[in-house]
Formats: structure tokens, sequence, C-alpha cells
């Protein structure tokens, strides 16, 4: 159910995401990384805070997202997520 919702996009009242287990997040990483690398491109600028805010704490990694720009100005950072969740698929 928790993928879905991420497919869908994420919202203020959807603070629980920040608390996925650990175990889910090892059951379905790459498809978690893959929808939240994809809800970047949203259109809703609360879906690209979340997803941004997930994917960073998820990762460690910050590559200079910034979610309140519009997504044509955001080519190079989601392109940056892209690869790096690309490449982290390829060694699982």
């Amino acid at each position: 159910m928790l993928l879905e919702k991420l497919r869908y996009g994420l919202d203020s009242g959807d603070t629980y995401a920040f608390g996925i287990s650990s175990s889910f997040v090892e059951d379905y990483n790459g498809q978690i990384l893959a929808i939240l690398v994809d809800q970047l491109s949203s259109r809703d600028l609360t879906t690209r805070k979340y997803a941004n805010e997930i994917l960073k704490r998820l990762t460690g990694q910050d590559f200079g997202f910034q979610p309140e720009r519009f997504v044509g100005q955001q080519t190079e950072a989601i392109e940056k997520w892209r690869s790096y969740v690309d490449e982290y698929l390829d060694e699982q």
C-alpha cells in the first residue's frame, strides 16, 4: 500500500512516510528509490519536497535538487538522482 501511495504522490498528511521501517526499505529499496526519483518530476511542490527529503534520508546523498523550483529547472539534479539510483540498482 505504501508503494502505491508513493507512486501517486506525497502530501503534508503523509508524514508517516518518513517512518518507513528498515525491513520494508530493505525488501523494496529498489522500487522505493525509483518511485521517489520519478516523483521529483511531479507538478506538485509538496510531492517533490517529500520525495527529495526521503531520498536524502534513505541514501545520505544530496544532488542539489530544490523542490521549490520548477521541474524544468531541475533536469540536472534529477538526472544525478536517476544515475545514482540506476548505479545502485545495478549493484544489487
